[in-house]
């Protein structure tokens, strides 16, 4: 099992981390993922289907359960938000939609207990185990192993790189591309495969990567396709979060779709299917 510190400690040291891109609010969704090794999943009330209430604490418990830190990508940088997400039991944060190093310094003041930070303190929540035996002592361990990543995909963001990764209790950064070229007006483009787009974006997680470079800091990005991962590490990113479950899965069935059609039409030709470890234990491969 991955506890927070071993995440805070691995992302300190710069080492390869891996997460799960959670927005379909399952809690066994967070368990499989969990249980196939990721070090942590990010359960988003951004874009997701989660609401604050039992059904993201039931992810967080099963993520929790099945060996992954579990981070909540609130929908923003307001406390309340940061609030509600730890005391369901989240051990850390994703802030999205940040503009500058002030705002930055709001949220982690949020998620620390005073003396340093804002967050309320109520022995009676999930993030306490609703009565520890040491209040004081789960206040200073809370402070210490909470996880805030900052998203970096307002044009505002990069020009504040570098104020924004000084500022104490950041833990990484995560490159966003979809929002920042949205906002640079080259969405349209970049999807068109426009060269002169993809630089202009890619000048900007250039600018992203170095800063957090000289900070020591790592940076997270989501390579949407397994190979480029190899590319990513090559210029530093550490820290590897997928992309949205919901791609994936529609990705992962679209392919097995075709490759069903195909093996149908082309009996004698077509490749092997790519799902053999979907066969249950002791099941011949035609399901006989």
């Amino acid at each position: 099992m991955v506890e927070a510190r071993s995440l805070k400690a691995a992302l300190r040291a710069g080492r390869v981390v891996t997460g799960f891109q959670q927005f379909l609010a399952s809690p066994d969704l967070a368990e499989l993922a969990a249980r196939a090794g990721f070090d942590f999943v990010v359960l988003c009330t951004e874009h997701g289907t989660f609401g604050y209430g039992s059904e993201l604490v039931h992810a967080i418990r099963a993520a929790t359960l099945g060996g992954a830190v579990p981070l909540v990508r609130v929908p923003g940088v307001e406390p309340v938000f940061i609030h509600r997400a730890l005391e369901a039991g989240a051990k850390g944060v994703v802030i999205p939609r940040v503009r500058s190093a002030d705002e930055v310094r709001r949220a982690v003041a949020a998620v620390k207990f005073p003396p340093a930070g804002e967050r309320g303190i109520c022995p009676a929540s999930r993030a306490f185990d609703y009565r520890p035996a040491d209040p004081l002592r789960f206040v200073a361990q809370a402070n210490e192993e909470t996880v805030v990543i900052v998203l970096i995909e307002q044009p505002e963001a990069v020009a504040a790189i570098d104020e924004i990764v000084a500022v104490p209790g950041v833990d990484a950064v995560w490159f966003g591309s979809g929002d920042l070229s949205a906002a640079m007006g080259l969405r349209e483009r970049l999807l068109a495969g426009d060269e002169e787009a993809r630089a202009a974006v890619e000048a900007q997680r250039q600018r992203v990567l170095a800063a957090a470079r000289r900070a020591g800091v790592p940076v997270a990005q989501s390579p949407y396709q397994a190979h480029e991962a190899g590319r990513l590490y090559a210029d530093g990113v550490r820290v590897f979060i997928t992309k949205p479950d919901a791609w994936w899965l529609g990705d992962v069935f679209r392919e097995y779709m075709a490759a069903v059609r195909d093996a149908i039409e082309n009996p004698h030709q077509s490749q092997a299917l790519s799902f053999g470890t979907m066969v249950p234990p002791g099941a011949s491969p035609a399901g006989q």
